[in-house]
């Protein structure tokens, strides 16, 4: 799985979205949470078995109500949907794209 969230990453980056991932294999949601909520990230993409097979991901705000807070979405509309939810845009690295 980590592969893929490393994956999933540099297709944010590539868009200019800031990223950032866990480095181990299976990390606990919970645990992922709590690291974002501490370092102030406003939003959350997460993957798991199920969304991986059907191409997907979940993207959460945290600040919202649960029912509110996460909407799912394809891998390759991931990007603009975060865009679209508000997401910080930074310019692109070189090598990145």
């Amino acid at each position: 799985m980590l592969p893929h969230r490393m994956r999933l990453a540099r297709l944010l980056w590539a868009a200019g979205i800031p990223a950032e991932y866990l480095p181990q294999e299976n990390p606990k949601l919970k645990k992922q949470m709590e690291y974002a909520h501490e370092q102030g990230i406003p939003f959350l993409v997460i993957v798991g078995g199920d969304e991986r097979k059907r191409g997907t991901v979940k993207v959460k705000d945290p600040r919202l109500a649960q029912e509110e807070s996460e909407e799912e979405v394809k891998e390759e509309e991931m990007a603009q949907k975060l865009i679209e939810k508000g997401a910080r845009l930074v310019p692109i690295p070189r090598g990145v794209e």
